[in-house]
């Protein structure tokens, strides 16, 4: 729950930027402790100290003010918009993809009776192509061992 707060936070602040920046190869690094349960007694600061979100990698990156942005010349002010909401778009897609990892995981308190696949053929640069689908009835986990 920690990252996706946090890479909603990042969403949010990104938007509160007073100019589009332009951060070209910059990365989100997530991280998490899964090697141990913190203890129950520990503090909130205590479970979190093993969360990371993290941007990193501003090689090619600029740092853009409102006064720098209104300098630029009118192309150069759209290439800025057209990479800064690149950029907002993969922090978007992070969170709902944490988002909906989370829901997966613990979403579920009744426990699933079937399991319906989709196959598709992903293109990178043209409509993904559909295969077919199958659904998979599960068996109870009262009658499992």
């Amino acid at each position: 729950c920690e990252i996706l707060l946090r890479l909603v936070r990042l969403a949010v602040a990104c938007r509160c930027v007073p100019a589009p920046q332009k951060w070209i190869g910059s990365s989100i690094a997530l991280g998490f402790d899964d090697a141990r349960l913190p203890r129950r007694s520990a503090s909130h600061e205590e479970r979190l100290r093993g969360v990371r979100v993290q941007i990193f990698d501003w090689g090619r990156s600029e740092l853009n003010t409102f006064t720098h942005h209104a300098s630029l010349s009118a192309s150069e002010q759209a290439d800025r918009l057209q990479y800064w909401r690149y950029y907002l778009g993969g922090v978007d897609r992070l969170a709902w993809e944490a988002a909906r990892c989370y829901w997966h995981r613990f979403g579920n308190t009744f426990g699933w009776e079937a399991v319906h696949i989709r196959v598709y053929d992903f293109n990178s640069h043209s409509s993904n192509d559909y295969i077919g689908e199958v659904e998979v009835s599960l068996p109870s986990p009262l009658t499992t061992r």
